[in-house]
């Protein structure tokens, strides 16, 4: 019985994914803060070989206009803060990685 409810469960998970990894969003420096005016790299990995890819990003779940693999904000700014996701077209959206620029003091 254990078996068949293992085999149900990944049945399961399977569906309501798509049979897709999410992709993870990372960001350099990886610091819980950014300081006001420094650069920040995010980057939308994928466990996949398929190439080349179409990104999609998003910040506070509203899109960006970049369709690269990395996102780069030069001069970063407290506007910045917020709730980063990425995609790649017809694949899983990532859980959303929280970037807080703050001004030193």
């Amino acid at each position: 019985m254990s078996v068949f409810l293992a085999i149900v469960f990944l049945s399961l998970n399977v569906a309501n994914s798509g049979g897709a990894i999410k992709p993870v969003v990372t960001f350099t420096p990886n610091w819980g803060n950014i300081l006001f005016y420094d650069s920040v790299t995010l980057i939308c990995d994928v466990p996949s070989t398929e190439e080349p890819r179409t990104y999609r990003w998003y910040k506070d779940k509203r899109p960006i206009p970049e369709e690269q693999q990395s996102l780069c904000i030069k001069y970063s700014r407290e506007k910045d803060s917020g709730d980063y996701q990425c995609q790649t077209i017809g694949g899983d959206i990532s859980d959303p990685v929280f970037l807080n620029v703050t001004r030193s003091e």
